[in-house]
C-alpha cells in the first residue's frame, strides 16, 4: 500500500507537509543531516557518500522490501525524517516485524511533527500486515524513552551494551518495541 502525502498544521501555526522521501531529495538529505551534525547530535561532520548511500537505502527499502520512508517539510526544507524498514540492504528479514527510525531537528520539537510521522509509520505498517516495530535509543536520552514509551506505549525490551560510540565513550542503548493492532485501522 502507498503512502498519501498530507498537511499538518503545528500548535504554532506552522504548515507542514509529510510525503515520500524521494530521489530528488538527495541535497535537502543531507543539508538536514548537516544540521543535526551541527546541533551535536551526532559526533562526526557530516559526509557526502554516507549521505548519498543512506537515501539510497531507505529508497531501496521502500520499492524493493515494502518499507516506508518519509520527510516533514517547511516551506520545503527537510525539517524531519521517519523510516520503516522491513529488510537490510533490499532482503526482508521477518515479514511482519519492523524496524522504526525517527529523527527531528531540534528547533522543530515538541509541534507534534514526530506524532505526526510515528502515527504515519504505524498506520502504513499495520495496513501491510506488519504485527511489531521496533527500534533503540541511548539509554540516558530521557526525550526517547518518554516520546516511546510514555506518550506511544512502545515496552522496554531489552538493552545493548556499547551499542553506538558517542563522544568517543560507548554508549549503551535500549531496544523497544509495540504489538500492533490487528485488522487494520
Amino acid at each position: 500500500m502507498s503512502f498519501r502525502e498530507r498537511r499538518y498544521k503545528t500548535p504554532t501555526d506552522k504548515d507542514i507537509k509529510l510525503r515520500l522521501l524521494d530521489w530528488i531529495d538527495l541535497n535537502g538529505i543531507t543539508k538536514f543531516h548537516g544540521e543535526l551534525y551541527d546541533s551535536n547530535y551526532f559526533d562526526s561532520p557530516p559526509n557526502t557518500t554516507l549521505e548519498v548511500r543512506y537515501v539510497l537505502r531507505n529508497l531501496e527499502a521502500r520499492e524493493l522490501a515494502g518499507g516506508l520512508s518519509l520527510v516533514a517539510e517547511h516551506q520545503k526544507e527537510i525539517i524531519a525524517e521517519a523510516t520503516l524498514e522491513t529488510s537490510i540492504f533490499g532482503i526482508p528479514v521477518q515479514k511482519h516485524i519492523g524496524k522504526i527510525w525517527l529523527v527531528v531537528l531540534p528547533e522543530w520539537r515538541r509541534l507534534g511533527i514526530g506524532t505526526e510521522l510515528l502515527t504515519a509509520l504505524e498506520h502504513f505498517a499495520i495496513r501491510n500486515g506488519i504485527m511489531t516495530l521496533w527500534t533503540h535509543f541511548e539509554r540516558d536520552c530521557e526525550i526517547e524513552e518518554k516520546f516511546y514509551c510514555e506518550k506511544h506505549k512502545y515496552v522496554k525490551t531489552g538493552l545493548v551494551k556499547k551499542a553506538l560510540m558517542r563522544q568517543n565513550k560507548p554508549k549503551d542503548h535500549l531496544l523497544v518495541q509495540k504489538e500492533l493492532p490487528r485488522g487494520g485501522i
